[in-house]
């Protein structure tokens, strides 16, 4: 199971970058073991992230700064209370590092290093949300226990946005453009995003004789991304349908074979309601949107997408742009 640190930079802690925090981590790791570091970005943020590997195990290392960051810190500092070492709440830069899944305890040794390290910046705060607790040096993080998940939320509109706007072909434009179609703002639909991601993105699209689509994360150990891929109760996942990469770091984001416009239409309009997971037709349809591959659509799905989005949230009198422009920036399709 992977789990994040937030090191909160204070007053007294020096000015950071990303850069900065590169040539630090080249420092302290080059030359020991299969150690690699290089910069990704994600599509939504305007500062690169650092992409660090040891082997096939994952850490992601990015400084952040803001208002977003000073919102985090104020809830923080709600969550310490006195316990706080200062006070927290004022504080808007930070350096978040996302540990991927270790349950076999591989790399605890770099796990103990990299907390070291945040321990070791002047000044700042190393903060575990998943304990809701500061941390020190002397801590296993490893070894602390995993409490209870929060029930997952349930997507409303401002998730859909966040969606589509990370898989699509967008600009800052057109992600302005998708929040308000369904009557949201940018900040909105990114923590709406942001919630599903840190509970675990997964819907379960059931079908008929055990079988069913999945729509996962999978933020590590491959780069972070979106995959889609056909499973069966017993014999468990059988094949890939399509794959999208969040990071943008290969040259063509988006792999798989996809699926056709009949093919989407009959995996969303036959769910197996006797199974758990997503029967909504119209959330069906929307989740498995970004796999479609065909380059020409039905003369009616501009109709049938954007009723779908309505009913997902989508304001009624932008939902047929909203469907039009979806249609036409579809990775897979590009990718032809």
């Amino acid at each position: 199971m992977t789990f994040t640190l937030h090191a909160l930079l204070g007053p007294e802690s020096p000015a950071m970058s990303n850069e900065s925090l590169a040539a630090d981590l080249s420092a302290r790791f080059d030359g020991r073991g299969d150690f690699s570091l290089r910069f990704g970005r994600l599509p939504f943020s305007n500062h690169p992230l650092l992409a660090l590997r040891w082997g096939s195990w994952p850490v992601q290392v990015s400084y952040e700064e803001g208002e977003y960051v000073a919102k985090d810190s104020r809830h923080i500092q709600a969550t310490l209370g006195t316990t706080a070492p200062f006070d927290v709440s004022g504080i808007t830069r930070r350096i978040r590092v996302v540990f991927g899944s270790d349950d076999a305890r591989d790399f605890t040794d770099r796990i103990i290093e990299l907390m070291d390290f945040l321990c070791s910046i002047r000044g700042a705060v190393v903060f575990d949300p998943q304990q809701g607790d500061v941390v020190g040096p002397d801590q296993d993080l490893a070894a602390r226990p995993t409490p209870a998940r929060p029930e997952k939320p349930e997507p409303g509109p401002a998730f859909w946005a966040g969606y589509l706007m990370r898989l699509f072909r967008t600009d800052e434009a057109d992600r302005r453009f998708i929040a308000d179609g369904f009557d949201t703002g940018l900040a909105e639909a990114d923590t709406a995003w942001d919630d599903l991601i840190d509970w675990a993105l997964d819907f379960c699209l059931p079908l008929d004789d055990g079988y069913s689509v999945r729509v996962c994360g999978t933020q590590f150990p491959a780069d972070w991304g979106t995959q889609w891929y056909l499973s069966h109760a017993e014999r468990g996942r059988i094949d890939r349908i399509a794959y999208i990469d969040h990071l943008r770091l290969i040259p063509e984001p988006a792999e798989g074979p996809g699926l056709s416009w009949q093919e989407l239409i009959r995996i969303g309009h036959s769910p197996d309601r006797t199974a758990p997971g997503v029967h909504d037709p119209s959330h069906r349809l929307l989740l498995l949107l970004p796999t479609l591959r065909d380059p020409d659509t039905a003369p009616e799905a501009a109709d049938v997408v954007g009723a779908a989005l309505v009913a997902a949230g989508a304001r009624a009198d932008r939902a047929a742009r909203l469907a039009a422009f979806l249609l036409s920036h579809r990775f897979l399709a590009a990718a032809e």
